[in-house]
This record gives C-alpha cells, structure tokens and sequence, in this order.
C-alpha cells in the first residue's frame, strides 16, 4: 500500500473502530493503556511500499461511548521522505494548522498542515528534525480539537 492509498483507506474506514483500523493496516491493535476517559490501542512498526515506515499508529477512543478521540499515525524517522507536495496533490486545500508550528527547542516537535474533510480534519505533521519529511498523519474528528 502507498501513502495516499493508506491516507484514503483511513479516511473511508470513518467512524474508526478498532476492528475498522486493524482492516485497514493488515496488522491487530492491542489495548496498551486507559484512564477513565479512554482508551488507547496501538500497533507495532509496519512496512509497506515505498519506503513507507510506520513506527506504530495509536487509536484513542472514549471509554463510555467508544467514539474515536484521535488515530495518529507516526511514522519511522528513517522512512522515505513524503514532501508537503505529495499531500497536496491529493489534498489542495491543505493549510498550516491554526495551532501554528513549533513553540519550542525540540527537534521532534512538529508543523502540522490541516486538510478540512467532512467530520473533522487530517492534520500532516513535519518535524524540525526533517522539515521537508512527513512525520505523522492525525485524524481528528469535528470538535476534539
């Protein structure tokens, strides 16, 4: 699988399940932690086409409805590089988030670049460490900003 075809899979498997994501992946998630409030599934690293190198992808859903909080997924410093372009050819409207960039020192704190889509956004993340390199892919549903 790609990078755009993963991004699109994700994307369609809306609302996310943990059963919806281990589909997409190819791979299981297992429950590593909760709190009162959710809970979080996680995947180990993943390798597909291209270079693309997933570290792990983390789902959080809330514990008393199992509505999906956030699905991040990080991908492996040493994956190919995946340049702002490449998002924007499928997403055009892509814009930098209203969070701004980094507000600190750390080479692993991110830029994220917003692509509005029906129930919420996908924000695309570049590190400091590898400003032209996608480091992580959020999908973030309306109002949990």
């Amino acid at each position: 699988m790609k990078l755009e075809e993963l991004i699109q899979k994700l994307d369609a498997a809306n609302p996310w399940t943990v059963e919806r994501v281990e589909k997409v992946l190819g791979s299981k998630l297992i429950e590593t932690s909760s709190t009162k409030t959710f809970v979080i599934h996680e995947t180990g690293q993943l390798l597909f086409e291209e270079g693309l190198s997933i570290k792990e992808v983390h789902l959080r859903l809330r514990v008393a409805t199992n509505e999906m909080i956030r699905l991040i997924v990080d991908l492996s410093d040493e994956a190919s590089c995946f340049a702002l372009d490449r998002i924007t050819n499928s997403y055009p409207s892509v814009k930098v988030s209203p969070l701004g960039g980094p507000r600190g020192r750390s080479l692993d704190e991110e830029t994220h670049y917003w692509a509005e889509r029906p129930w919420g956004h996908i924000s695309f993340g570049f590190k400091e460490r590898r400003p032209k390199c996608l480091s992580s892919i959020i999908f973030i549903p309306k109002g949990k900003e």
